[in-house]
């Protein structure tokens, strides 16, 4: 049986390049390049891809705690936060202005519980203040991270705002066992309680949990 794509939005971003926001079989999908940077959610309230794997080793939080997404998106892991947690707070952070506005068309981010900064997510880390119980980082252009991403000086960062008993979740993808190997080492230089978990098979979303 043959699925036709419907084309809702179609443009191109300083930040992203190409940018589609294509509706399949009532699934909508940010798509950059050949990668998918956002998508509603189906009928289960799952989006069968990586982001599901987001609240597997999550602690329960009571609804005035607060998380922070870096790297936003439209607004896909945003919404599995709420669905679980309900009107937790929300701070998502989004380099791309078109990106938070093609959120709000086409998919999430008219929650009034997530507050969205346009900003590049390193210079919100050095700066911020306020302290997370779960920070979530899927940070990227297209399908590549951020060179900072694994950095002493940024997860050091990160790390100083989390709660005592905090989490962080980072998302990568890896091409290679090396690369797979040293994005891990970094985590392990600067957090413990590491948990490991991999979707994909030629390349592979690496999800890391650490605690502080």
């Amino acid at each position: 049986m043959i699925f036709w794509e419907k084309i809702l939005w179609e443009g191109e971003s300083p930040y992203n390049g190409k940018i589609k926001v294509i509706e399949a079989r009532g699934i909508r999908r940010l798509v950059v390049g050949n990668h998918t940077q956002s998508r509603s959610l189906a009928k289960d309230g799952k989006t069968d891809f990586y982001w599901d794997s987001f609240l597997e080793n999550l602690p329960p939080l009571s609804e005035d705690s607060t998380i922070l997404i870096l790297g936003l998106g439209a607004g896909t892991s945003a919404k599995l936060f709420t669905n679980k947690f309900g009107n937790v707070t929300i701070h998502g952070v989004e380099i791309d202005p078109l990106m938070v506005e093609l959120g709000k068309k086409f998919f999430y981010l008219d929650s009034l519980n997530v507050k969205v900064f346009i900003e590049d997510a390193k210079k919100f880390v050095e700066k911020a203040k306020g302290k997370y119980e779960v920070i979530c980082i899927d940070l990227f252009f297209g399908s590549k991270s951020p060179d900072y991403l694994a950095s002493r000086e940024f997860l050091e960062k990160v790390k100083s705002l989390l709660e005592k008993d905090g989490l962080v979740v980072a998302n990568k993808i890896c091409r290679s066992q090396e690369e797979e190997e040293n994005f891990i080492q970094h985590f392990k230089e600067n957090f413990s309680n590491l948990l490991i978990s991999r979707k994909g098979r030629s390349e592979w979303n690496t999800i890391i949990y650490c605690k502080n």
